[in-house]
């Protein structure tokens, strides 16, 4: 985060000119950060490692002899709040902004952005984004068309996969990432089985058990934080917690494998 904050900025100041960072005696960064909802989680890792790089930038000289601060705004996780939160951003007329950070979320407000004239970082990974050619748009994450492909090709020269199964949650991310998995699978000759979910489920058994007798090899999880502990831990009630099971990043989360 760093690294992709100080190379941004100074690009941005250096050579795009932008007016407010050169007048003011500080550079202003806005975040939309879920600070709540069913994604808090992420968004306090996503808080403290910005939190983090702002204190060590500055300790060492900031960005081009400024300093930096951010305004941090919730967006609640979802695609309304990210709008209000984006907007309020905007009026606070900051030179750059980092996030939102879901392809739901980042599709409902980057044209405020673009009418603002300011750019903005985000993970979202749905491919749909770049069809919208929004040239403030900056994306630190691989496209899900690109993700689909490299996980279906991780399982068969791994695990010897023939059979995957998917979770995914039914807006932007999930659907993309589960359709490019799909699509790939079946190109190379596997067999392809994927249920859906979504961020209002509580109990996923139901789709667990029909993937459960459907007999995958492995079993992709293309899900959020929330969502992605709960088809996880599923797996137990459903005796089916011997088969591979992965996802496009959360299960790395301390969040998931505390309550698996």
């Amino acid at each position: 985060m760093k690294k992709i904050l100080v190379t941004f900025l100074a690009l941005l100041i250096a050579i795009c000119g932008v007016s407010a960072a050169i007048a003011e005696d500080t550079i202003l960064i806005g975040v939309s950060c879920m600070e709540t909802g069913s994604m808090a989680a992420g968004g306090l890792h996503m808080k403290q490692a910005i939190t983090m790089a702002v204190e060590e930038i500055n300790a060492n000289g900031g960005v081009l002899g400024k300093q930096i601060e951010f305004e941090l705004v919730d967006d609640q996780g979802n695609a309304a709040g990210a709008v209000t939160a984006v907007n309020k951003l905007i009026a606070s007329d900051p030179v750059l902004c980092i996030g939102p950070h879901t392809s739901p979320m980042a599709l409902a407000a980057m044209e405020f952005y673009k009418e603002a004239g300011i750019p903005f970082i985000s993970a979202a990974t749905s491919p749909s984004l770049l069809d919208q050619e929004n040239e403030y748009f900056f994306r630190i994450s691989v496209s899900d068309a690109s993700v689909g492909e490299v996980m279906v090709k991780f399982a068969v020269e791994n695990f010897g996969a023939k059979k995957i199964a998917a979770m995914y949650i039914t807006d932007d991310y999930g659907k993309a990432a589960n359709n490019a998995s799909a699509a790939y699978a079946e190109s190379i000759g596997l067999e392809y089985y994927s249920e859906g979910l979504t961020a209002e489920d509580t109990d996923v058994t139901s789709q667990l058990l029909k993937i459960r007798d459907w007999g995958p090899d492995v079993i992709f999880a293309f899900t959020h934080d929330a969502d992605q502990w709960s088809c996880h831990y599923g797996f137990f009630p459903a005796d089916y917690h011997d088969r591979r099971f992965y996802g496009a990043g959360h299960l790395r989360s301390g969040n998931c494998t505390q309550r698996c």
